[in-house]
């Protein structure tokens, strides 16, 4: 355990970990960019299929397509808002945290 940064969060703090980080936040929206990918390119196939259960002509009748089909939809739109804010915002660890302020802490 470091001691200048109270534990294992102070080590981060300090930055000797900041170049680790950088890449696991690239890796992750480079990662998020395939699913993004992969996604349009599933959704541009289901479109044309008229996969929208708000569509008139939505092809499934059965019980809980619609369900199912709105459940996809909203989980995959949240999955790519996440991953637009997470692009938005900053990928380098700019902004420092003063470890002393964090050890006064109660």
């Amino acid at each position: 355990m470091s001691t200048s940064g109270g534990g294992p969060s102070g080590r981060v703090l300090d930055g000797r970990y900041r170049v680790g980080a950088r890449i696991a936040i690239l890796a992750t929206l480079a990662l998020g960019t395939a699913f993004l990918a992969t996604k349009g390119y599933e959704y541009h196939g289901d479109l044309s299929e008229h996969l929208f259960p708000t569509l008139p002509d939505f092809p499934f009748t059965a019980v809980g397509a619609v369900r199912f089909w709105t459940f996809y939809w909203t989980i995959t739109l949240i999955q790519v808002t996440a991953l637009l804010f997470a692009a938005t915002r900053e990928t380098s660890p700019s902004r420092t945290v003063s470890t002393t302020a964090l050890q006064t802490m109660p």
